[in-house]
């Protein structure tokens, strides 16, 4: 039985095409100008199909070419993948995790110790499809968010070889079955747009198809001059052969293959843009333009002149450091400044990442990948990475190793940036409910609720704090982006079902007898038409969107209040007090801003916020609160500025404690503090109507 070391020895040329370096030249350009300057080149981002597409292609030309000289060997095949992948990527790992140690905050290194053990484990997709969604705001303070796709290509490598040796040994079609997967999986991706949008981004299956098209390429373009090779033994489906019909068509007919493929790529990087739902359907641009261009083959004209030419060639050699590279070079100084950096940063970081790119490639990956092969240096990489993994998983359970220079110094300010103390976990609701799928569903007790806290996520943020100072029993109930409305749809970046979630917790509200107390407390803006809060105006994706059927007020201020005016009405009816919770203020900034990071200093700013600006970004929502007030005696409104503000300014410390932990929720503190005065309020003389 052959070595690992033996089977490393052996090598077999499959022709180089300077043509597909040239493809990958415009695929990494594309992604690194999208993420300097998106507004250039807003569909950037295909660029990573693109690389689906040619990895696709590239391996399954290597494996189809073993299979058929039956030299294929699995160790050889994962070795050569550890050489090509392994060392550029270790190197990336461990020194975004030194410069992390010196500048991250303790939840943001956390979280980068989750990246990195993600990213050297490769299901970062994963991960990241759980945390949130690729154009949310918090991917820009991810150094590591771009490792997504190599962790789905890696997956790809997993399961593929594997494929194709059951397929081929057993004799059946090989194009069939691979075109009958990518059918599949062609099938999930545009589904799956309409139930998981993020999920469908992130996931493995909805991408597969990508990939494969390179590999039916692949086949078709090495076994079509054949003819008693393997399309002949493994049956009729394909007997037409392909490339033979290629063989009889004239050179501009490959000129125009490869034109018209170029210009599908030209046409997706100016088109689709991060507004469009992606990948879906629109992923059919970049997939259909590479496949084309590298059906042509190197002989078009455009192949042969352009993505061959000496400078598209280098970029393409230097394509997988470049694209490790330039991310982290971006992020950094984004997380550091708490914004995005100026024209001139990002110009330097991509002109200091192609640099790096190139050190990398000569310096490490070639010597590497091209040098002495030995069974003990791919063992040692291995090791390495397992390590650069372990360590990330610490540093993650750790919760982001707070010792950390001055870091015990400034932890009371630091800790504002999350909800829950570390390792804390709030008692989940009965299985009756937590079956529903809410977002929030928490007790404060294993005994009987008798009051209920009802909303999105500013109903969660209050509800930590509310209980840590209440004798009471509490249970929350809500959805992200889900205000506490009935019979109106606000949509916003959630992909839940906002009306019917509401609908079924204000029945089970209607049902519980021993609930006699509701509060309901919900994001301020969703009737504004504009976003205000740093976190909604990086993300880019406008306000919130009101939808009804019915004999209500057209305004969007007027649909909203009807949707909160139809709730109070049915609680009320059901003999529930309903206290209606007016919302914190939101920051133009993000509080991260106002905080020194470690080794640089430990004074902590000062930071406010205009009493005026925020009375001004508050008066559509106070004016729905004082009509509701009006309509309803019984409803008693708890008003948060008088704790969080004076007559000039809002804080954003309250006893030298940061209070929130993004740009409109709180955190720890913030949470503890406004907790207790809810619960302060609503035991003396059981909350008088303030508003």
């Amino acid at each position: 039985m052959q070595t690992l070391k033996s089977l490393a020895k052996q090598h077999y040329h499959i022709a180089y095409r300077p043509d597909i370096d040239g493809l990958r030249a415009i695929a990494i350009l594309a992604v690194v100008i999208f993420h300097a300057f998106p507004n250039f080149l807003p569909g950037g981002f295909i660029g990573v199909d693109v690389f689906f597409v040619i990895s696709g292609y590239l391996i399954s030309k290597i494996i189809f070419t073993d299979l058929n000289a039956e030299k294929f060997y699995f160790g050889r095949f994962y070795a050569n993948r550890i050489r090509r992948i392994f060392p550029a990527l270790i190197t990336i790992l461990i020194i975004c995790y030194a410069v992390g140690w010196f500048i991250l905050l303790p939840d943001e290194f956390k979280q980068l110790g989750h990246h990195i053990e993600a990213s050297s484990g490769f299901f970062q997709n994963i991960v990241l499809w759980k945390e949130s969604g690729y154009f949310d705001n918090a991917t820009e303070f991810k150094p590591l968010m771009h490792l997504w796709s190599l962790s789905v290509e890696e997956q790809f490598y997993l399961v593929f070889p594997f494929l194709v040796f059951l397929v081929w040994k057993t004799r059946f079609n090989v194009v069939f079955i691979l075109f009958f997967i990518l059918i599949l999986s062609f099938y999930q991706n545009v589904t799956g747009m309409k139930s998981d949008p993020v999920k469908d981004f992130y996931a493995p299956q909805s991408r597969l198809w990508e990939m494969l098209a390179g590999s039916i390429l692949a086949y078709s373009q090495l076994f079509s001059l054949a003819s008693n090779n393997i399309v002949t033994r493994n049956g009729n489906f394909f007997k037409i052969s392909i490339s033979t019909k290629f063989k009889k068509i004239k050179n501009n007919i490959f000129n125009g293959v490869s034109f018209f493929g170029l210009l599908s790529l030209a046409f997706g990087l100016l088109w689709i843009d991060r507004d469009k739902l992606f990948p879906g359907w629109l992923a059919l641009i970049p997939v259909v333009g590479a496949f084309m261009l590298i059906a042509a083959g190197s002989d078009a004209w455009i192949n042969r002149k352009f993505l061959s030419n000496k400078l598209m060639l280098f970029i393409g050699k230097i394509s997988y450091p470049l694209y490790l590279w330039h991310w982290i070079l971006l992020s950094f100084p984004q997380i550091v400044e708490n914004k995005a950096p100026g024209f001139s940063i990002r110009l330097l970081a991509i002109l200091l990442s192609v640099l790096l790119a190139w050190v990398t490639f000569k310096m490490i990956e070639s010597p590497i990948r091209f040098g002495k092969k030995s069974a003990g240096g791919i063992w040692v990489l291995g090791v390495v990475l397992f390590c650069i993994g372990l360590t990330g998983f610490v540093t993650f359970e750790m919760d982001g190793l707070d010792f950390r220079g001055d870091m015990k110094s400034l932890q009371h300010t630091y800790s504002g940036l999350s909800l829950y103390a570390p390792n804390e976990k709030l008692q989940d609701c009965s299985h009756e409910l937590q079956k529903i799928g809410f977002n929030y569903c928490k007790q404060s007790s294993t005994n009987l609720p008798s009051l209920a806290m009802v909303g999105d996520s500013h109903a969660e943020h209050l509800f930590y704090g509310t209980i840590k100072s209440s004798q009471d029993n509490w249970i929350l109930l809500g959805n992200s982006s889900c205000p506490p409305t009935m019979g109106i749809e606000v949509t916003s970046t959630s992909a839940h079902d906002c009306k019917k979630f509401m609908f079924d917790i204000f029945s089970y509200l209607a049902r519980s007898e021993n609930i006699k107390t509701v509060a309901l407390s919900y994001f301020g803006g969703y009737a504004s038409d504009k976003d205000f809060a740093a976190d909604h105006v990086i993300k880019n994706n406008g306000p919130a969107e009101i939808k009804v059927t019915g004999d209500y007020e057209s305004s969007k201020e007027g649909l909203f209040f009807s949707g909160l005016n139809n709730s109070i009405n049915f609680l009320e009816k059901n003999n529930k007090d309903v206290i209606l919770i007016v919302d914190i203020p939101e920051l133009p900034f993000f509080p991260r801003s106002c905080l020194s990071r470690p080794f640089f200093s430990s004074e902590i700013k000062n930071c406010t916020l205009d009493r005026k600006v925020v009375d001004k970004r508050q008066e559509v929502m106070r004016k729905e609160v004082k009509r509701l007030a009006s309509l309803h005696p019984r409803m008693r409104v708890f008003d948060t500025l008088p704790y969080l503000c004076n007559e000039s300014v809002c804080n954003v410390f309250i006893n030298n404690e940061l209070i929130y932990r993004d740009s409109h929720h709180l955190g720890i503190y913030g949470s503890k503090y406004l907790g207790g005065e809810f619960v302060r309020w609503l035991d003396s003389a059981h909350g008088k109507r303030e508003m």
